[in-house]
């Protein structure tokens, strides 16, 4: 969903406790992944702030797009399993490739001399 729809939730206001829902095999499968660190998403979010009134107030890469990959399995205490760093890669390179093809379109029509 999100890379799709780029949507999350939150459970409630009171637990402000964050997820994203993925859908796996055609719609079959559902897996509801939460962070299971929110250090990790607390500094992401300073490091990514982006305030255009008050420049001052911008992280070191203001208006970045940050991708969080849970590696760690929140029934084992958060330690990371295989499946979860198996699964990274492949969403790392996913990312890439669209990342790549997308600039290698822009690339194409800036030397065609199209915006």
């Amino acid at each position: 969903m999100l890379r799709i729809e780029r949507k999350y939730g939150i459970f409630s206001k009171l637990d402000a406790c964050s997820f994203v829902p993925n859908v796996f095999d055609k719609g079959n499968i559902l897996s509801i992944v939460k962070d299971s660190f929110p250090h990790v998403t607390h500094v992401a979010g300073i490091a990514t702030v982006f305030h255009p009134k008050e420049p001052l107030l911008n992280g070191i890469a203001p208006g970045a797009q940050v991708i969080s990959c849970k590696i760690g399995d929140s029934r084992l205490g958060s330690m990371e399993t295989g499946t979860g760093l198996t699964r990274v890669l492949i969403t790392v390179v996913e990312v890439l490739m669209q990342t790549s093809d997308a600039e290698l379109e822009m690339r194409g029509r800036c030397s065609a001399g199209q915006k």
